[in-house]
């Protein structure tokens, strides 16, 4: 995963204090309802051990313990104790939770490796137990943990089933990655094993929650659980609803991808099955938070998942914030792909809905960083971001920078196309505004890297973008290069045309500029297609560039294949005329030449499409394209649609340089191939190619024989499209791929270099282009205009206005001579006029926005210089464009006194003549 690791407290949002104090602990569910019915001893192994245990036993059963009287007594008995009488010791100060200090247990331990005596089952369970507030972070507590694993695993006594539950149970603050621990679990697992006694459920409860630390990574912790596996099975009671929870709770550090593991799932769902009494808040919210490793993927999850959801339904109880956050963020490994995750998403909707509790900064945060894996396409998802917005607007609660960050990253699988998640970032912008903490790099780089399904065409994104950019700038931390990474990948679907995201872009780059840790190969992957995007047109990105190269420059790692095509990829909206384009360009290239890698063509391609807007009048670009004409010599598969994309993205190149020449020979090569086994190019891949060799003269042999090559295809669609018109239907049939057929005719045949060398191709491209023509009119029907962009709303109501009161119609997204026009402007129907001389007049005029996002992105602005070409000279239409900055005024009279300053804008509509004005007038 490209997010880098949450800083959240492993024991879990609201779950017992994991720090040794003297007060007990409030935990709601507290797993132990009758752990002291377990027999403690009243004497040691001889009489001097009897009176000690007497000893420590009225001291230590007072309501209120004298620390300083217990630590009297243990610094002068210690080292007359034996096993028993340290057993009791550890039991009663775990019980009470009073701390004991590093000094006093590594005494414990030296006295326990000097003792020659046993230490019986009974006696190893209680001084487990009273582990359960030492962390195994601590040097003495791993050799107190030592100690009693070699004093276990010599003891020839069976371990009860209580026994089982108390010594799993004081495991719960320690983890698995300490060698000390894992050896303590593998004499467990022997002792375990051993056990004959059926487990009662707060056994099972008990020793299930003791292993909240640990991980199933470790072999030791797997075979636990494989020897606990059976013990469960076989519990001689159904678990209630502590014990479910519990057991659940205490998996929290075991993935799915274990057999073992899966294994003990399956079991669980059957007991949740079996389960009869109602879950509680906490239960809830503990029994969830304990699958935050389990991937929905997995049949055993969904199982248990299926099992879990009427439990929760049927809870009596209205969650409160520590629940609901816990409950989310459990599901943080799931997918909303399959029924069982999408009816606990359902279930999860209601009861959020229903509570009445002030969610907090963690509760948020943990809810939303739940939700990671799940798709915004999904109704149920949805529902859920919708009842937790809710919580999110009525919490007066102010969120820190951690609890931000999670809750943004949570939000990587959903789309700002629905307005439940639009809803969403509107609550959360009030957020990130209104929280007086400083973000750092983590929380920068958890924050963006959620929004990478966002697009800035929507308010709501723009305004969260803007106070992200705002806190990036007020932020003092560094950004390491996992931040960097996060923070520029989460961009991808946003475009440098908005303000707000040239703002952020600005603030990144500060901060990049700033940074001096090495990017991995994986993180410059990652960042410089996070840049796909934006334009290099921008000040602010060519400024992000120029911080980008260093970095790249300076690491050391060979990139994968699919790296150096993602980087490249990254690269679709630059253009090589901007200088600091170019040094980014030979910094690829190195990396390019480096990599040892075969490079599929489907690769290739995706790479070849990230140089669209490059010119081969450089160096650099001529390298670059000499490196991958090497990587596509060397591919070993074919792919048409690849060779597309490699085709398309030479439209800004010409083949006057020799690299290109020698990548047009290979892929002229490849694509031959394809013909001559028997597979046909598609409509797009022969417009791709018409497109990408605009400027390319068939004077080349290679050109000259791919655009047969295309020419004898596009015959072949059109014979099939008139012999078949149920073809229309197919994948050869499809309009919108015909259609952009027609436009590569349209536009390039015109502009061709040489094609008079050549006049039978010149005569079959002019052929098949007077035939599309032909079947996109027939099939104009067939057209579905997109929705107008805010800034086209504008200028179609601008036009429409000033134009009320004349005899034209206004219409929009209208397809004119196979084109998408944005205004068009014609005498209203029925209207005849004839000029002085005689003639028709019927004026057209095309009106489109320009200054947007067309005079940014190189591709975009190199079609719509053809399009308007194309209306000029083969149709004689008059085409005018508006300053997007004209169209940016509020209220009606500004558009309006901004449109009439243009004074060519509606020239076109003039009548010819004084005289046809004052004829057409009088007939008006």
């Amino acid at each position: 995963m490209v997010g880098g690791n949450m800083n959240n407290n492993r024991s879990g949002p609201g779950q017992p204090n994991r720090f040794i104090s003297s007060q007990m602990s409030q935990m709601g569910s507290g797993p132990l309802r009758n752990s002291t019915t377990l027999p403690s001893g009243t004497g040691g192994s001889n009489a001097q051990g009897r009176a000690l245990n007497k000893m420590l036993l009225e001291i230590l059963r007072d309501r209120m313990v004298d620390p300083n009287r217990l630590a009297m007594a243990i610094d002068a008995n210690i080292e007359r104790m034996d096993c028993v009488n340290l057993a009791t010791l550890l039991f009663h100060t775990g019980k009470k939770r009073l701390l004991l200090t590093p000094s006093f247990i590594k005494r414990i331990a030296v006295r326990l490796n000097l003792l020659k005596e046993e230490l019986r089952a009974r006696e190893a369970s209680n001084a487990l137990y009273g582990l359960k507030c030492m962390s195994s972070e601590c040097v003495e507590v791993r050799q107190l943990i030592l100690a009693l694993a070699n004093k276990v695993a010599g003891s020839n006594t069976e371990l009860v089933a209580q026994a089982v539950g108390n010594a799993l149970y004081g495991c719960q603050m320690m983890t698995s990655d300490h060698e000390e621990v894992r050896y303590l679990l593998q004499v467990l697992s022997v002792k375990v094993n051993q056990c004959t006694e059926l487990l009662e459920a707060q056994n099972v409860g008990n020793a299930l929650y003791g292993l909240r630390g640990m991980g199933s990574d470790y072999k030791e912790v797997r075979s636990l659980l494989a020897a606990l596996t059976p013990k469960v099975a076989t519990a001689r009671e159904d678990l209630n609803g502590q014990a479910l929870g519990n057991s659940l709770y205490g998996l929290q550090g075991m993935s799915s991808r274990e057999q073992e593991v899966r294994t003990l799932l399956t079991v669980l769902a059957q007991k949740v099955v079996h389960t009869r009494e109602a879950l509680k808040a906490q239960e809830v919210g503990n029994a969830l938070y304990g699958l935050k490793r389990m991937s929905s993927d997995v049949l055993e999850v969904r199982q248990l998942i299926d099992a879990l959801v009427p439990k929760v339904a049927n809870s009596p109880e209205i969650l409160d914030a520590q629940a609901i956050g816990n409950s989310f963020y459990g599901m943080q490994n799931m997918h909303a792909d399959n029924p069982a995750v999408l009816s606990l998403l359902s279930t999860m909707a209601d009861k959020v809905s229903l509570s009445g509790a002030e969610l907090d900064g963690q509760a948020m945060g943990n809810s939303l960083y739940g939700l990671q894996g799940m798709s915004s396409e999904q109704a149920e998802v949805r529902a859920v971001v919708n009842a937790i917005t809710t919580k999110i607007q009525s919490s007066c609660l102010e969120m820190n920078a951690q609890e931000l960050g999670n809750a943004l990253y949570g939000l990587q699988d959903m789309t700002s196309d629905y307005p439940e998640v639009r809803r969403l970032m509107t609550a959360l912008s009030q957020k990130v505004a209104s929280s007086k903490h400083e973000l750092t790099s983590q929380e920068i780089g958890n924050a963006l890297f959620g929004l990478q399904g966002m697009r800035a065409n929507v308010w709501e994104t723009r305004v969260l973008v803007l106070q992200m950019a705002v806190k990036i700038q007020l932020s003092h931390s560094l950004i390491d290069p996992q931040g960097i990474s996060n923070s520029l990948y989460g961009i991808q679907r946003m475009t440098s045309d908005c303000e707000d995201v040239r703002m952020l872009v600005q603030a990144l780059a500060a901060k990049i500029e700033l940074s001096w840790k090495l990017l991995s190969a994986q993180h410059l992957a990652n960042c410089i297609f996070g840049l796909q995007g934006l334009s290099s047109a921008e000040s602010e990105v060519r400024a992000l560039v120029h911080a980008l190269v260093p970095k790249i420059l300076a690491c050391r790692d060979e990139l994968t294949s699919k790296q150096i095509c993602h980087a490249l990829y990254g690269l679709q909206n630059f253009s090589s005329e901007h200088e600091e384009v170019l040094p980014l360009i030979g910094a690829l290239t190195e990396k390019l030449t480096l990599c040892t890698e075969t490079i599929s063509i489907r690769s290739l391609g995706a790479l070849m499409y990230g140089l669209q807007g490059m010119e081969n009048n450089s160096p650099e670009v001529k390298q670059l394209v000499a490196a991958v004409g090497i990587k596509l010599s060397a591919a070993d598969e074919v792919d048409s649609t690849s060779l597309g994309n490699c085709l398309f993205s030479l439209q800004r190149m010409d083949n006057s340089a020799t690299e290109v020449c020698a990548l047009l020979n290979i892929i002229d090569s490849l694509l031959t191939a394809i013909v001559d086994s028997g597979l046909d190019l598609s409509p797009l891949v022969c417009a791709n190619t018409l497109y990408g060799l605009q400027n390319c003269s068939i004077a080349d042999e290679s050109t000259r024989r791919i655009m047969y090559l295309v020419v004898n295809r596009v015959k072949e669609i059109l014979i099939a499209q008139s012999a078949a018109p149920t073809m229309r239907q197919g994948p050869l049939g499809r309009f919108s791929d015909l259609l952009g057929l027609y436009q590569a005719l349209s536009l390039v045949v015109p502009m061709q270099p040489d094609l008079e060398i050549d006049t039978e191709l010149q005569v079959e491209l002019l052929t098949v282009q007077a035939a599309f023509a032909q079947m996109v009119a027939d099939r104009t029907s067939e057209f579905k205009p997109v929705l107008l962009s805010p800034t086209e709303a504008r200028l179609v109501a601008g036009i429409t206005d000033l134009l009320a009161n004349e005899p034209f119609e206004v219409t929009h997204s209208v397809l004119l001579h196979g084109f998408t026009a944005c205004v068009v402007v014609r005498l209203k129907e029925g209207i005849h006029l004839q000029t002085s001389s005689g003639e028709l007049w019927s004026p057209l005029l095309i009106i489109e926005p320009t200054g947007g996002a067309n005079a940014s992105f190189p591709r975009r602005q190199l079609f719509t210089r053809l399009k308007h070409q194309f209306f000029r000279h083969a149709h004689r239409i008059q085409v005018q464009t508006v300053p997007v900055a004209t169209l940016m005024g509020e209220g009606r009279g500004l558009l309006r006194d901004g449109l009439l300053e243009l004074p060519d804008l509606l020239h076109a509509l003039y009548p010819p003549t004084l005289e046809d004005s004052a004829n057409f007038s009088s007939i008006l």
